[in-house]
């Protein structure tokens, strides 16, 4: 779904497949799951986002979800390593369709 595509949307939706009936949100909700993985240094940025991309197509391949992701650079300001370049990556719980969200991804939820 074209719609999945932009942030905002994305997470809506996934908020929104976590109501209930009354409009509130289910306290046991689990809207998405949290990767983080630290990239290789010696990587530059387009290496780097091309590392990432595959990792997340291959996620919403052999998982159906859809992810959102955000690759950050060292914050050398506080201190941090220079060379600590991460990915964020959210994961949602459910299955991405041509209308939307669907059913529940159980399969990362075993590890």
């Amino acid at each position: 779904n074209p719609d999945l595509l932009n942030r905002q949307n994305l997470w809506n939706q996934a908020e929104q497949s976590e109501l209930k009936k009354d409009g509130s949100i289910k306290q046991e909700a689990r809207l998405a799951k949290e990767i983080e993985i630290a990239l290789p240094h010696e990587l530059n940025k387009r290496q780097r986002q091309a590392l990432v991309t595959e990792l997340c197509q291959s996620l919403v391949k052999g998982q159906g979800g859809a992810v959102d992701v955000a690759i950050h650079a060292p914050h050398i300001a506080g201190g941090s390593d220079d060379r600590n370049f991460h990915a964020h990556i959210l994961m949602t719980t459910r299955t991405a369709t041509g209308q939307g969200l669907g059913g529940k991804v159980r399969e990362l939820d075993r590890h």
